[in-house]
Order: C-alpha cells, then structure tokens, then sequence
C-alpha cells in the first residue's frame, strides 16, 4: 500500500479527481482518499513515479509518500 500526502484536497470533487487519476493508470487500484487528513492510499500495480503524475497531472501536489509490503 502507497500512502501519499497530498496537499490541494477540498471537497468531494478532489476526491473524484485523484480516484479518476488513479484509475486511468490502473483501473484495478485500490485507492482511499481521507480529505480530512489529505491522505492518499492507493493499492496499485502501477509504479510510484506513475501514481504520483496522475496525482499531480489532476492538479494536486504530493508532497510525501510511505510504501507498505503488498499483501
């Protein structure tokens, strides 16, 4: 599991925004999206440098990532 800070979070449109990110690289991903917190967690095949260009391409900055082990 990836987690990333992401900074520029605001509402439910964010949210659509990066789970659509996300998915248009790895439509079978995994992601949560805590706006509180502007936490980002995505179980993923695609690789990290992917993951956060899809972030940022949808106008959000990360500004932080930890990787767990994959189960």
């Amino acid at each position: 599991m990836l987690t990333l800070k992401v900074s520029g979070m605001s509402g439910l449109r964010s949210r659509s925004q990066i789970i659509e990110a996300v998915h248009a690289i790895d439509g079978e991903a995994n992601v949560q999206v805590d706006l509180e917190n502007g936490i980002v967690n995505v179980q993923s095949y695609a690789s990290i440098l992917a993951i956060r260009a899809a972030i940022e391409k949808s106008g959000h900055e990360v500004r932080g990532e930890t990787q767990s082990a994959r189960n």
